[in-house]
């Protein structure tokens, strides 16, 4: 297809399935630690911007500031979302989720 407004990255498939349950479009990294190939398949895709939401754990942190570093080396746009400590992705509200990964 061509390219994307927004494409939301996430930690885990479970997080994935919750956001298209909403609509929005998201690709799981599998853990936090974003590999340069994974790099490469996310801005093929040419997203206008990059939503990087990951756990809200110190783990989760840490692996979103290394894929937002990644992402921006390459020449792409992200932005991170930092969620509350103990918040995961896959237990956001539609609500939640239009406001993070729409507005």
């Amino acid at each position: 297809g061509g390219p994307q407004e927004r494409i939301a990255l996430m930690e885990g498939i479970f997080d994935c399935e919750r956001l298209k349950q909403y609509g929005i479009q998201s690709l799981a990294v599998m853990g936090s630690n974003l590999s340069e190939v994974q790099v490469g398949k996310l801005l093929s895709k040419q997203p206008k911007e990059t939503i990087i939401c990951f756990d809200g754990d110190p783990a989760g942190r840490k692996g979103a500031m290394k894929a937002f570093t990644k992402i921006v080396h390459r020449g792409g746009r992200a932005r991170m979302v930092y969620l509350e400590e103990g918040k995961d992705p896959d237990n956001l509200t539609y609500a939640e989720a239009q406001n993070i990964f729409t507005a």
